[in-house]
């Protein structure tokens, strides 16, 4: 959206229209996100690579990234932080506000070690930050890759209440927090619930492993 758009929540029973959604990138690669917080497209590490969120194509396979308040009373509006590429999705209910802040972080070559100059560490992370400006929220949030454009099965791994590992065909993804998450098994996912007050915010690192960066 070039500046502000109003939706109703929608979830992933339904496909999101295309207007419906922000873009953000680190000009490896883009994400898209819907006006109610779910990534649904994603090719990762780069533009011309399989991708691990595709519910856009297909909602019961191809895999989201979903971050909304627990209850389905409210409303939402998206954004972009003037003159970036920083998305904000507002979500206005009886309980309070809140700012779904994400974006890919762009780090120069000068900010990275000798060694790996030709890349960028930030250039694979995706970040996604909870911001409570006005009351309590609960959220809930759920992290479910589908490799592959959903072709390559993954195992989802519990490393710490903080940090689940993906991993498919010898890449490994991490998602991290400093709230709790478990792992669904049944889905194959990383799931949880967390409650930010006012002045609060809950961070959210979804990137390739250290044990791969390399490999990218």
């Amino acid at each position: 959206p070039p500046h502000l758009f109003f939706f109703a929540p929608s979830s992933m029973e339904e496909y999101s229209p295309i207007e419906g959604h922000g873009m953000i990138g680190n000009m490896l690669t883009v994400a898209l996100v819907t006006t109610d917080g779910a990534i649904d497209w994603m090719c990762y590490p780069h533009f011309d690579s399989p991708a691990i969120f595709c519910a856009i194509l297909d909602k019961d396979k191809g895999g989201f990234y979903s971050i909304r308040p627990s209850k389905d009373d409210y409303r939402t509006k998206q954004m972009y932080s003037p003159e970036t590429n920083v998305l904000v999705t507002k979500f206005m209910s009886k309980e309070g506000v809140a700012n779904l802040i994400d974006y890919m972080p762009i780090i120069t070559y000068t900010d990275c070690p000798t060694k790996v100059k030709q890349y960028a560490l930030g250039h694979k992370w995706l970040i996604r930050r909870i911001t409570v400006v006005r009351g309590k929220m609960d959220f809930k949030f759920e992290c479910r890759p589908a490799f592959n454009f959903a072709r390559d099965p993954h195992q989802t791994a519990q490393i710490d209440d903080h940090t689940i590992t993906f991993t498919s065909n010898g890449v490994t993804m991490s998602l991290h927090s400093e709230c709790e998450m478990s792992v669904n098994e049944a889905l194959n996912s990383a799931v949880g619930h967390v409650t930010v007050s006012q002045g609060e915010t809950v961070s959210f690192i979804f990137r390739d492993s250290a044990d791969n960066f390399m490999k990218h």
